[in-house]
């Protein structure tokens, strides 16, 4: 294509130009607050880069950590999201180290950002620049149609993420985190970091994006984008190229693959809960590689692979201890069933077993770095920690749904995510009814039965940890690997009941089949609610405008942005709406030690609140106002002793006095 030489200078200077747009304040500021179609549209693309800048960076850093670690082997189209999660994970556990030393300066982390995307980008081209470009006409309509819905249904959704309409956690989406943990210097307790103990791996490893924006909105738009692009086009190529192609043919495994990424059950977690959907695309990922193994007879082969799934749980326990639900079960099926395929005798699997262990372990350091526990906020009565008490755990415990409950409502909480999945319940109930009427014949290798045996015996022990641990209405976030197990397994095992009907010749009854799928798929995929969001593309208010006209709660957050500064505390009465405010945040919780006075009838205990947070405004919803309740709820209790300084539509906002008179 070009001369390395020429290919260096055009890519060096063109991320340079990048990371001088992207951290300059009065540009990003200009775009974000400017009327007109084209700063909208730029500062939405600027974000669009900016994560792609992000993602190539560590798959940059992967490129040149995975042969050092060993991993020089793996399935061709696999190589992408390997490269970039294994690049994820060191670059993050350089966070980790650099926090612990108090070593975090956002001069570390530019160089880094920029030679991993040079590298990244670099060969990249130098692929594309050897690669003959040949246009495949699709023969069948059908394949025509599933391509223009999967297109459609990314670009819906990626039109979605570019706008605002949901950042995730409230208190943790906005990666106060990275912002805090970057101006401190390293990993220490300050008092509103409380939450801090759920910021994983992939939570703080974000804070290379701290370091490449400087404007909050630019921060959230391209977190979300990251996640999107990382999660979302990541499984549909996992599952499509990865997994159901080895199974039936790629005409078929597309919209299959597409049905997943689409459905109803991972709406919430493909938008809002990012980790989690990371913790599916990992296991994902992981089982993929599990495929291989159990086919592999090169001892070589199998020691990459097995390093490649070591280093990939550690990943998956370093941001979301939940991951335990499915790697135990997972690990126990292939002790009973893969066994065969372990290298036992081999040093180099145990060395790397042991760095895996370690980095899987990270987040448990900073937990005991941080709060004197490794389980934060949990078994608070055996470690001891002065920020948790026993009443906060019970109140966790609540909260997650750490309850018993009766089997019949498992039972209907599983047939509620085979609906939100319409290709998994056809599919099922096709192989069920050619099973019965022994229609289907098929044979089975050996490594494909070990493989459904593993998956089986996985979903088992993974539904009694839901049943022993959880009670059945549990967010679906919690225990993704099992309802993502459950969908996987239902798929896997109908395409491969019916996998000689998928390659016979006469193709008709296959579009109708396929046909009725993407009409089911797209009607529990929210795709309508993506194209109302889209709408705002076409609008020539700003983004700061578009923000400001969302919601009540926005008026609040711009009112208080523009009288405050980023060191001011505002006490929230507890909301879920999301958080786009240049100042603390306390989110008041009934389980939260320092903000569960909020909820308290007894004055002197408010005061002690309050001044142990010493918050400057409080905010409150009018609809949580009344006579009953905490006395923080009492409108008579609040004039009395707060400034009401503006009423608007839904809140009120008080200037707070913590002297106020307890007689």
């Amino acid at each position: 294509m070009f001369k390395s030489g020429l290919r260096f200078w055009i890519i060096a200077i063109s991320v340079l130009i990048f990371l001088g747009v992207s951290t300059n304040s009065t540009i990003t500021s200009y775009l974000y607050q400017t009327p007109g179609f084209i700063p909208s549209i730029s500062f939405r693309f600027l974000s669009l880069l900016t994560a792609i800048i992000l993602i190539m960076a560590f798959h940059g850093i992967g490129l040149v950590s995975c042969p050092l670690i060993g991993l020089k082997i793996f399935p061709k189209y696999m190589e992408l999201p390997t490269r970039f999660f294994i690049g994820y994970l060191i670059a993050s556990v350089a966070v980790y180290l650099l926090g612990f030393f108090g070593m975090l300066h956002k001069e570390i982390f530019l160089p880094v950002i920029f030679l991993g995307a040079y590298i990244s980008i670099s060969k990249i081209i130098k692929r594309l620049s050897n690669f003959s470009f040949q246009t495949k006409v699709f023969q069948k309509k059908i394949e025509k149609v599933v391509i223009i819905c999967v297109l459609v249904f990314l670009l819906g959704r990626l039109l979605t993420t570019l706008n605002f309409n949901s950042f995730g956690d409230p208190l943790n989406y906005s990666l106060p985190s990275g912002r805090d943990y970057l101006k401190t210097g390293g990993f220490q307790w300050f008092e509103h970091a409380e939450f801090y103990w759920q910021s994983g791996l992939s939570d703080i490893g974000l804070i290379y994006l701290h370091s490449l924006a400087s404007h909050p909105m630019l921060v959230q738009l391209s977190a979300q984008t990251f996640y999107y692009l990382t999660g979302t086009l990541f499984l549909l190529l996992i599952l499509h190229k990865g997994l159901f192609s080895k199974l039936i043919p790629e005409k078929h495994s597309l919209w299959i693959a597409f049905s997943f990424i689409a459905m109803g059950t991972f709406r919430l977690e493909s938008i809002v809960a990012k980790p989690d959907y990371w913790l599916a695309v990992l296991f994902c990922l992981i089982l993929v590689f599990l495929y291989e193994i159990l086919s592999e007879t090169i001892i070589e082969n199998l020691l990459s692979f097995w390093t490649t799934v070591l280093m990939l749980s550690g990943l998956c326990v370093s941001t979301k201890p939940t991951s335990i639900l499915f790697l135990i079960p997972l690990a126990i099926g292939i002790l009973f069933f893969g066994k065969y395929s372990i290298p036992l005798t081999k040093v180099r699997f145990w060395t790397t077993s042991i760095l895996a262990a370690s980095f899987g372990l990270m987040n448990t350091f900073k937990s005991i770095y941080i709060f004197d526990n490794p389980v934060f906020p949990f078994a608070n009565n055996i470690f001891n920690s002065q920020y948790w008490d026993q009443t906060a755990t019970e109140g966790m415990r609540k909260l997650f749904g750490l309850e018993s409950g009766r089997l019949i409502d498992f039972l209907v909480s599983i047939f509620k995510f085979l609906l939100g999945h319409p290709a998994s319940f056809i599919l099922l109930t096709a192989a069920v009814g050619s099973i019965l009427h022994n229609k289907a014949k098929n044979t089975s290798t050996k490594y494909l039965v070990d493989y459904l045996k593993i998956l089986i015996f996985c979903w088992v022990i993974g539904l009694a940890f839901w049943v022993f641990f959880f009670n059945p209405n549990v967010y679906p976030r919690f225990i993704i690997g099992f309802v993502f197990l459950t969908l996987l397994l239902t798929t896997i095992f109908s395409i491969h009941i019916l996998e000689p009907m998928f390659r016979q010749k006469n193709q008709k009854w296959q579009n109708y089949f396929c046909g009725v799928t993407l009409l089911l798929t797209l009607s529990v995929s929210h795709i309508d609610i993506d194209f109302q969001q889209a709408r705002y593309w076409l609008s020539s208010k700003s983004l700061y405008k578009h923000w400001l006209d969302k919601s009540s709660l926005s008026e609040v957050q711009n009112y208080l942005n523009m009288n405050v500064n980023p060191k001011t505390r505002v006490l929230f009465h507890y909301t879920t709406k999301r958080f786009h405010a240049n100042f603390i945040v306390y989110g008041a919780r009934i389980f939260s030690p320092r903000t569960r006075f909020v909820y308290s009838k007894d004055k002197n205990e408010i005061m002690e609140g309050l001044k142990l947070i010493k918050p400057e405004y409080y905010v409150i919803r009018k609809d949580k106002i009344g006579i009953s309740g905490g006395l923080l709820e009492n409108k008579l209790f609040l004039d009395k002793n707060f400034r009401l300084l503006k009423s608007f539509k839904e809140y009120l906002i008080y200037k707070v006095d913590i002297n106020f008179q307890t007689s």
